[in-house]
């Protein structure tokens, strides 16, 4: 008989600024959230945050909004 093994996984999530400011290196296929732009970047474990792509994808809120993940986030001032 089959098992279902049943988990749940939270991925961290900071704003933009707190991220630009630290700068932290991600670790291989880490994926860290920016709070305030919906967001995201998966790390290689060598990269500092602030030269990361972000990822391609859709908003992970909610699944009816529309894919934004391609737009610019905003300036932190």
């Amino acid at each position: 008989m089959a098992k279902t093994i049943k988990g749940r996984v939270q991925h961290p999530a900071y704003t933009a600024a707190a991220l630009k400011a630290k700068n932290p290196v991600l670790l291989k296929g880490e994926i860290v959230y920016e709070s305030d732009t919906t967001l995201h970047k998966v790390g290689d474990g060598v990269t500092p945050w602030n030269a990361l792509a972000y990822a391609r994808g859709g908003d992970l809120r909610a699944e009816s909004r529309p894919n934004r993940s391609t737009r610019t986030p905003p300036a932190v001032s």
